[in-house]
């Protein structure tokens, strides 16, 4: 993967990483996250093993890349080296060789950890469960910020959710952040 990158020549830098398709945010979103995984996998947890499935997880998604723009390119620089860097405490003469083939002069060892961007980890959707008098009925995703209005408002307008809330007395609705919307309806059937 990383020969067949670096032959397509050499890569340059955006000038504003924000005017990314969307396909290569959600490829760069999923980057940081796994970095965030692995991060805790290798240094916390010390379980090797399922940082280098997390890693193979991306692996396989950045494989699907079928994009050649400068773009493209650049997020899959970044991907590469971020993947090489995660798999350096683990097989570190391979990731060594791969580190100089992508044009770096330091020895792997000597490169700091990837800093875990907060911001594009954080970004990703989160599913949150809808209920209806505690049965779930459907999933919306949300961004992490948002507000718990907005959070309400996309639970009740979910088609699962109308059709049983509609020309019903909504009692109360609950909302657990980050996890599950549950809407009580009197007189349900």
């Amino acid at each position: 993967m990383t020969h067949k990158h670096i032959e397509k020549g050499r890569v340059t830098v955006p000038d504003d990483v924000n005017t990314l398709t969307q396909s290569l945010q959600k490829i760069r979103r999923q980057s940081f996250k796994t970095l965030e995984k692995v991060t805790d996998d290798i240094g916390r947890r010390h379980t090797f093993n399922t940082a280098i499935a997390a890693v193979m997880k991306l692996i396989n998604k950045i494989l699907k890349i079928n994009d050649d723009s400068e773009q493209a390119q650049f997020v899959m620089q970044e991907t590469i080296e971020m993947v090489v860097l995660m798999l350096a405490p683990i097989t570190p003469h391979i990731c060594h060789e791969l580190w100089k083939i992508l044009g770096h002069d330091d020895a792997i060892v000597n490169a700091n950890w990837p800093k875990i961007n907060v911001f594009t980890s954080s970004q990703g959707d989160i599913d949150i469960m809808v209920q209806v008098n505690g049965k779930l009925r459907s999933k919306i995703s949300v961004f992490p910020n948002s507000d718990d209005v907005t959070i309400k408002m996309l639970a009740l307008a979910k088609e699962g959710v109308l059709r049983l809330t509609q020309g019903k007395k909504i009692n109360r609705i609950i909302l657990v952040p980050k996890r599950l919307v549950n809407i009580v309806v009197a007189n349900f059937d």
